[in-house]
């Protein structure tokens, strides 16, 4: 039972410091929610991008595409071979 009233205790003090800082409680909590509100929109708006590329790439005829660098040896299996030399990508 004395655990009870400490919490219930503890709950009364916690609201009644909220109602005396209520300007500094709402200011938090517009803080907070707009906080929230611009990474949902961040994340919105990478994801539109991210399709809107795709979908480029896809109207072009390519549905995906291998970016690797020009020089150095790649490990195929237990073999050691020589990179492949590729064209330089271009618009046309």
């Amino acid at each position: 039972m004395a655990a009870t009233s400490v919490v219930k205790e503890n709950i009364k003090i916690a609201l009644s410091s909220i109602r005396g800082q209520m300007l500094r409680t709402v200011i938090t909590v517009l803080i907070i929610a707009f906080g929230i509100m611009a990474m949902v929109g961040i994340l919105t708006s990478v994801d539109a991008i991210k399709n809107s590329i795709n979908d480029n790439f896809a109207s072009m005829g390519a549905n995906t595409f291998t970016i690797r660098n020009r020089s150095g040896n790649i490990n195929i299996g237990a073999k050691r071979q020589k990179q492949k030399r590729f064209d330089t990508v271009t618009y046309d």
